[in-house]
């Protein structure tokens, strides 16, 4: 994403970062939790900030300028350490698979 950024092509930085910290909530939040996020109603409009998600909403705060999702961007991650996680517990397939369910839905 901060390599987009830097290119200029902001628009595809911030679907990139907004992708990352959704999945980086996702990994840190059982889907029990998520579910319960959701509700009866799942096409109702929700509040985020009312939600414990707070990798999440750093990553869409971060949307503000470029200037604030920059910042963002250099500053130490935990999610940098995901994907080699991510990867010893399932195969590239399913990654994949996961990853391009995830933009299906977006």
């Amino acid at each position: 994403a901060l390599n987009y950024l830097k290119l200029g092509q902001v628009q595809e930085a911030r679907a990139l970062t907004l992708n990352g910290s959704f999945l980086h909530q996702c990994l840190n939040t059982p889907i029990e939790t998520i579910v319960e996020m959701c509700g009866p109603n799942i096409n109702a409009p929700i509040n985020i900030k009312e939600f414990k998600v707070p990798l999440f909403s750093r990553g869409l705060d971060s949307m503000r300028t470029p200037q604030t999702m920059e910042a963002y961007l250099q500053s130490p991650k935990e999610y940098r350490h995901m994907i080699p996680s991510l990867i010893l517990i399932s195969s590239p397939n399913r990654i994949m698979e996961y990853v391009g369910q995830i933009g299906d839905d977006w």
